[in-house]
């Protein structure tokens, strides 16, 4: 997190500190100051470099020792540093962090309520120098507390970038996936925690949705610490924060599983295919209203039919008068199996026998053998099975 700091505060003018601490207070060491800090403080110190507040400025160090702020909450203080009054302003960034402002006192002391979180001169001071450049953190994760309880009673994973591609805020779901707390997560780019060539892929969509400003949705592959592949299916969308800077924010959902069913599906369709075409029959499944969902491409050899022109067809358009009452009466005779819950009955292999319209305009007379699709919900959601030919084809024309 130095290196952010370092990143968003080294060319402020205004002196910032950045204190950090983990666990107690009696271990709060200065984690970043600005050169300004430095300067002013007298430090003579190497930004970025970690040494304890208790010696180093114990100032701060006895007053935040008994203070008991929360985060979001800021301070003032008066100290006089090199014979000069300064108001010292101290904010509560996260659960480890202070953000420590020194400003030289301008104005009387009454004029300034020390005893309110949200001060006006801090405000005035943040707005002039320090807000422009960590406004991201104001406008991500103070500003949008709400839509972020929202997002977080979410199952799916929804994060936030700045400009710079670091997070800036994540929900509940996405810390799961990913294994890491929130406040590990947040000033972290995708390079910190995930493979380097997945990570430059994210980011390069990333770049497209702020340089182009428009929303992307695409699959991405993840590979977790466990090197486990996952594959994802993101829609990523610019935001921007006050001062116009653009941002990504993106929700994305792990499709591993329905990728994995699908390929499964596909290979599943090449047997079928492969078997139809060898025992001269067609494969197809249908919903419970006889619509085409699947069909092998034996259709075209069966029925004169290409697969997508078949696939469109209406039951009324394919099935004869006849064939087209004798599946609505198999179709109430399974339903009542399953309103019965008769579900040996209902999983037997069923036979019938139906006519079906050659592109040509005849009839070919067929032998329907198919099973019942049941869904998660144990609901009928269609019928698969193979059509043989009955006979050779009838005289009937259309």
């Amino acid at each position: 997190m130095a290196e952010f700091y370092q990143e968003v505060l080294e060319g402020i003018n205004t002196p910032v500190l950045v204190l950090h601490y983990d666990g107690q207070i009696k271990d709060l060491t200065l984690l970043y100051a600005n050169r300004a800090a430095l300067t002013t403080l007298n430090l003579g110190l190497t930004p970025c470099m970690e040494h304890h507040i208790s010696t180093l400025l114990p100032w701060i160090y006895e007053y935040l020792k008994w203070s008991e702020l929360e985060i979001g909450d800021t301070r003032t203080l008066t100290e006089t540093i090199g014979d000069y009054p300064f108001w010292v302003y101290v904010h509560k960034h996260n659960k480890t962090d202070f953000i420590v402002e020194l400003s030289r006192a301008m104005l009387s002391e009454p004029e300034i309520d020390t005893t309110q979180a949200s001060n006006p001169q801090l405000t005035k001071a943040f707005s002039q120098a320090i807000l422009k450049a960590i406004n991201k953190e104001v406008y991500f994760l103070k500003e949008n507390q709400y839509l972020k309880s929202l997002l977080d009673l979410l199952p799916t994973m929804a994060a936030i970038k700045d400009s710079s591609l670091r997070y800036r805020y994540v929900n509940k779901a996405f810390c799961e996936f990913v294994g890491k707390t929130h406040d590990e997560l947040l000033g972290l780019t995708d390079a910190d925690f995930c493979p380097m060539d997945q990570a430059h892929q994210f980011q390069a969509i990333d770049r497209m949705v702020i340089q182009e400003n428009r929303v992307i949705e695409n699959e991405e592959l993840y590979t977790d610490t466990k090197g486990v592949h996952h594959h994802l299916l993101t829609k990523k969308t610019p935001i921007m924060d006050n001062q116009g800077n653009l941002g990504v924010q993106f929700v994305t959902v792990d499709i591993t599983e329905v990728k994995s069913t699908h390929k499964k599906l596909e290979e599943l369709m090449g047997i079928y295919q492969d078997v139809s075409s060898k025992v001269e029959a067609v494969f197809w499944m249908v919903d419970t209203q006889f619509r085409i969902s699947f069909v092998s491409q034996s259709i075209r050899d069966y029925l004169g039919y290409d697969v997508d022109e078949f696939s469109r067809l209406t039951p009324w358009e394919y099935f004869s008068r006849e064939s087209l009452e004798t599946a609505r009466s198999m179709k109430d005779k399974l339903m009542g199996f399953h309103a019965c819950e008769h579900y040996d009955e209902l999983m037997k292999p069923q036979t019938m026998l139906i006519n079906l319209l050659h592109k040509a305009g005849h009839y070919v007379s067929s032998e329907f053998r198919f099973s019942v699709m049941l869904n998660e919900e144990g609901q009928i959601s269609g019928y698969q099975g193979f059509i043989f030919r009955a006979c050779a084809q009838a005289s009937i024309h259309h």
